[in-house]
């Protein structure tokens, strides 16, 4: 269990309502969509409840979270929309779980160069349903669509039914930004195509929140 301290902390930087720590509420995050008769020999580390699970609203708070995770060493996993089917969110004893549920809301839309610019917890369901209110789509619609976030698709770079048309999801992002494990945010733009040098926000696609949030 995370000491009282730590938790008043936590408490300080979201605000009362927007930290878990009871049983219940605990066990409805402690795992994601891998069933039982997947998980062979995982069953027992399914089980496991975290400490808490935090409900930032922006990413200076997360930020903030992960500074004090670092500070106090407490294990630390990202949570989108729990449809992951491979166990990727199931928490370690006494770990913290940072759930950007809260970090849903829609940025930019700029329909002349087609891109949009959302917070890493919108659904993807609700950002289609917007699009397609101003005659686009969103280029990936995986099974999960109505309770799946773009954030969780980007960690995962989830691969949907019109993939062969689109490509996954992370080669629809054009930029993105990250909280570093440092608790650093970084920001990455767009880099055209005609650029050299490595892409870093491959570093933070596909890799399901290990290297950054």
């Amino acid at each position: 269990m995370l000491d009282e301290s730590i938790l008043s902390q936590l408490r300080t930087i979201v605000g009362q309502e927007h930290l878990v720590t009871d049983k219940t509420n605990l066990d409805i995050f402690s795992s994601d969509a891998l069933s039982p008769n997947r998980a062979h020999n995982l069953l027992n580390e399914l089980h496991i409840l975290p400490s808490a699970v935090i409900f930032p609203t922006s990413n200076k708070q997360v930020s903030e979270i992960i500074k004090l995770a670092n500070l106090n060493v407490i294990p630390v996993i990202p949570v989108g929309g729990g449809t992951g089917v491979m166990g990727g969110i199931a928490p370690l004893a006494d770990s913290l779980m940072i759930s950007l549920k809260k970090m849903n809301k829609l940025i930019t839309l700029d329909l002349q160069s087609r891109s949009v610019t959302v917070e890493a917890g919108m659904i993807l369901g609700e950002l289609n349903s917007l699009l397609r209110t101003k005659q686009h789509i969103l280029g990936h619609d995986p099974y999960s669509l109505p309770i799946a976030s773009v954030g969780g698709a980007i960690s995962t770079n989830g691969v949907g039914y019109t993939a062969s048309k689109y490509g996954t999801m992370g080669e629809q992002v054009i930029g993105l930004e990250t909280v570093l494990p440092s608790g650093e945010i970084l920001p990455i733009s767009h880099i055209p195509n005609s650029s050299v040098g490595p892409d870093v926000s491959n570093l933070f696609i596909g890799t399901e929140g290990t290297l950054g949030i």
